[in-house]
């Protein structure tokens, strides 16, 4: 304790270095404090979000999948709930420059997993103000801005308008909102309904703006993707590649997909081609129902579990007789 005096003496001979000194060390625990707080943030969201999830890898590498089936046997133990499969995917699309690496997943399966994922809905009454904003930028990126209410090309003065192609009036009701969200950015879009014939012709020639359109697609896809994506499809009049895709690493996932040596390459294959053919934009997502109505005479009986993507599956029934003797009984 003697020393003391001296020790806090000699802190003070030069006071300039010591209050620096003594105001570094509370810097540094200030940070340190805040770091430890942050990480601690972190820590406790990423242990809520994911304390009831577990992640298989490979034991070599991420990019190795695991085996399909690994899929239907970790159902069966107890207390699992949910289990979906997600294949690292990645490549250089267009330009070396554009690499990418990206997981394709299974939405449903995968949101329902990861609950804390919300994409994007609509309340339902039209306002689309948010997404209006972000065309108009991206637009803007691209060269385009509103002059006197109209979409135009900067450059060349050219307004941006197109024709909406449709063989059915009733498919108006669908688009007729589209085409008024279009026009709150300037865009124009005109509503064309021809009959069936003039439709097929245009849609054999590719002659046409924009249209509504499927493409079906089996649990087995092979070689009719060739026709749907491919380059020299989109040469051929009356080809299903109606979009006009020519791109070589489109062609190159097709041709793996189609030389895939078994179930779980197909799959992982598919799924690569799906999500760069989703994130191209080709498209513009339309409508959907997953509800079939059929209407039938109560004298048939049906399998008690449906096809996962046939639910009505006709050829799957069989005329139950006691339904069958009651329906005639009532006549």
């Amino acid at each position: 304790m003697k020393y003391l005096p001296l020790i806090w003496k000699s802190l003070w001979r030069r006071k300039v270095r010591t209050t620096f000194t003594l105001l570094s060390i509370f810097i540094a625990f200030f940070l340190f404090g805040i770091l430890m707080t942050i990480r601690a943030a972190f820590s406790i969201g990423v242990d809520l979000a994911g304390m009831d999830r577990l992640i298989l890898i490979h034991k070599i590498s991420l990019i190795m999948p695991l085996p399909e089936s690994y899929e239907g046997r970790l159902q069966t133990v107890p207390g699992v709930e949910v289990v979906s499969n997600s294949s690292w995917f990645g490549g250089i699309y267009q330009d070396p420059k554009n690499f990418f690496a990206q997981m394709a997943v299974e939405p449903q399966k995968y949101l329902e997993i990861y609950k804390e994922f919300k994409l994007p809905e609509g309340d339902g009454t039209g306002n689309v103000r948010d997404l209006a904003r972000r065309s108009l930028a991206l637009l803007k990126e691209a060269g385009w801005e509103v002059k006197d209410g109209k979409m135009t090309e900067t450059k060349t003065g050219k307004k941006l308008a197109f024709e909406m192609l449709l063989n059915d009036a009733s498919f108006e009701r669908v688009v007729l909102p589209y085409k008024q969200n279009l026009e709150r950015i300037g865009v124009d879009m005109n509503v064309r309904t021809i009959d069936t014939a003039q439709f097929k012709r245009r849609d054999d020639e590719f002659d046409f703006d924009m249209m509504v359109t499927g493409f079906g697609q089996s649990l087995s896809p092979g070689n009719e993707q060739r026709d749907f994506w491919g380059s020299k499809a989109a040469d051929t009049k009356g080809s299903r590649n109606v979009i006009g895709i020519r791109d070589a690493a489109i062609d190159n996932l097709v041709e793996t997909l189609i030389g895939a040596p078994d179930r779980e390459s197909l799959i992982n294959a598919t799924r690569a081609l799906d999500r760069v053919l989703l994130w191209s934009h080709f498209v513009v997502p339309n409508w959907h129902s997953n509800t079939a109505y059929v209407a039938y005479w109560n004298r048939f009986a049906r399998p008690a579990k449906a096809a996962k993507y046939a639910p009505v599956a006709f050829d799957t029934w069989w005329i139950d007789e006691a339904k069958d003797k009651a329906l005639g009984e009532r006549k």
